[in-house]
């Protein structure tokens, strides 16, 4: 039943696509700023690398799916030992665009569901916390079916993976290169 629906859906959602627009893929690399302070404390920021495809609904609304992974090492506040961490956050939402020649600005809000996995002497600690993103930014034609992508976005992703509460989200701002297809 589960595999109907969703070919259902994905049979949808190429229908609309063929409709509206060319489906756009981007590969991108963004900071991200984690708003956390015990996150700060202990990772700090860094470089985020994904994917995000986006699936034209209607000649403004588009659908988006995003992956990315973030990896970092830190030391433990009060023992100093190094302690790996990784993030990878999944998304889907919504994104409203507006276009004008060359350029495509859109802002959009969907979930996000991020597993976290952290690794020190202490022990492993694996776990998944949902949330939700906000995004802006522009896509520019550069040759036919490339274009290239500013964004910006902030999300919020609280989770308990010990005995502590954080929130592995935060500000993120990049770059990347859409193909369109």
């Amino acid at each position: 039943m589960r595999k109907t629906a969703l070919l259902f859906l994905a049979m949808t959602v190429l229908a609309a696509s063929r409709a509206s627009g060319a489906v756009d893929f981007t590969v991108r690399a963004q900071y991200f700023h984690p708003t956390d302070k015990a996150f700060q404390d202990i990772y700090g920021g860094g470089v985020k690398a994904g994917f995000e495809i986006g699936v034209p609904l209607t000649r403004r609304l588009d659908l988006w799916v995003s992956g990315d992974t973030f990896s970092r090492t830190g030391e433990l506040t009060y023992t100093g030992d190094e302690t790996t961490l990784s993030l990878l956050p999944v998304g889907a939402g919504f994104r409203y665009r507006l276009t004008i020649g060359a350029v495509s600005a859109y802002c959009g809000a969907g979930i996000l569901a991020c597993k976290f996995m952290e690794k020190n002497v202490i022990g492993k600690v694996n776990d998944v916390g949902f949330g939700g993103a906000g995004r802006a930014g522009v896509f520019v034609l550069v040759a036919r079916g490339f274009l290239l992508h500013l964004g910006f976005g902030y999300s919020y992703v609280p989770m308990k993976p010990a005995d502590f509460d954080i929130d592995v989200g935060g500000l993120e701002a990049g770059a990347g290169l859409s193909f369109l297809f």
